[in-house]
């Protein structure tokens, strides 16, 4: 049990690690997160008004939250196959500037413009969706969503890289982004040196806008974080019971020790008389112990690996399991076990012969 824990506590930091460093498509760093009230008339004036702050980079509007795998989508077509409208593809609603304030990749075409008065017929699309529809030239192409009557063109503006929406349980999706000018989930882009004085403005802008609401606002790089709660919550008890395994196992095997070398009490004291070291003894002692360690080791390491391969499967991407993952939680329990019972074994070893055989 000690070494299962001790190999899930290790799996289970070095894929929190790999959470937190992978790339996502898109720069979650200095990037500030709110909602407008919900009759508030038109975004856009609001975030013109954003723009002018000192320190603001970029901002946007969209639907929901990049965190949040909100938005789906089927009835595209492209080759005027029925199969393909029900291909579902994930297709977040965004606004202007959206893209600029997460720092995503253009590739190929443009983002959304509000200078060519950009509508709900453009639309932009990711690498994934552009492989799917198996189009050499996508930009200026048009495909069509909905049939008969509400069969409607919408033109392929841009394509750009593929970026993770929602968190990485689930893998990176053809995606459809549509324009929508209208959202009230609003994404800042800001200076990392002056983030205090910007939230302060904003703040006050908000106010202006929306006297009667309070500004609460989120960081997106926490949004991310909390994806992942459960995970670290998982962390933090197998750390905890992981300890309490070894503590257990380490007084079960000095309790264990005890007994042994209180039952080969006169033996050890005859090997003494007849020569034996101290150290042959510890070995003759913890011989035993040893192969039953090793044989514990041997099941434990199989139960782990299928237990670790398990909880990594919830993740459409996760580290490798590799051989070290179980060696140097073996080597550590090994050497920890040999540690308990050479401390008690030791005690046995040294003592005066002549007090263990007067009764003889």
């Amino acid at each position: 049990m000690s070494l299962v824990f001790i190999v899930g506590v290790m799996v289970i930091q070095q894929q929190l690690k790999f959470i937190q460093t992978k790339n996502l498509g898109y720069d979650r760093e200095n990037v500030l997160c709110f909602q407008r009230s919900r009759n508030d008339g038109d975004p856009q004036i609001f975030l013109d008004e954003l723009r002018r702050i000192p320190g603001v980079i970029a901002c946007g509007n969209m639907a929901s939250s990049i965190t949040n795998r909100f938005d789906t989508q089927t009835g595209y077509s492209w080759r005027g196959e029925e199969t393909d409208k029900k291909i579902l593809f994930e297709s977040p609603r965004i606004g202007y500037d959206v893209i600029e304030a997460l720092d995503i990749k253009l590739i190929a075409g443009r983002t959304f413009s509000r200078d060519r008065q950009d509508d709900y017929s453009k639309i932009i699309l990711n690498e994934s969706a552009v492989a799917l529809m198996d189009l050499n030239d996508p930009v200026g192409r048009i495909i069509y969503n909905g049939s008969g009557d509400y069969r409607r063109p919408q033109e392929i503006i841009g394509v750009v890289r593929d970026f993770q929406y929602g968190s990485i349980h689930k893998k990176i999706a053809p995606m459809i982004l549509r324009f929508r000018a209208d959202e009230r989930d609003i994404i800042v882009r800001y200076k990392s040196d002056q983030e205090q004085a910007i939230i302060a403005e904003i703040d006050k802008l908000y106010q202006e806008f929306h006297p009667d609401f309070t500004f609460n606002y989120t960081f997106l790089n926490d949004d991310y974080r909390q994806l992942y709660q459960a995970e670290n919550r998982v962390a933090v008890l197998s750390r905890f019971f992981g300890g309490l395994t070894i503590i257990i196992s380490c007084l079960g095997l000095f309790g264990l020790a005890m007994f042994t070398t209180e039952k080969r009490r006169k033996e050890i004291s005859i090997r003494k008389v007849l020569g034996a070291s101290v150290f042959g003894i510890i070995q003759l002692l913890t011989k035993e112990f040893s192969k039953t360690i090793l044989i514990a080791i041997l099941i434990a390491i199989p139960f782990s690996y299928f237990l670790c391969l398990f909880w990594l499967e919830s993740f459409a991407y996760s580290i490798k399991l590799s051989f070290w993952h179980f060696f140097l939680p073996a080597l550590l329990i090994l050497v920890i076990a040999c540690l308990t019972v050479t401390t008690q074994t030791f005690q046995a070893a040294r003592v005066d012969p002549a007090s263990n055989l007067k009764d003889e």
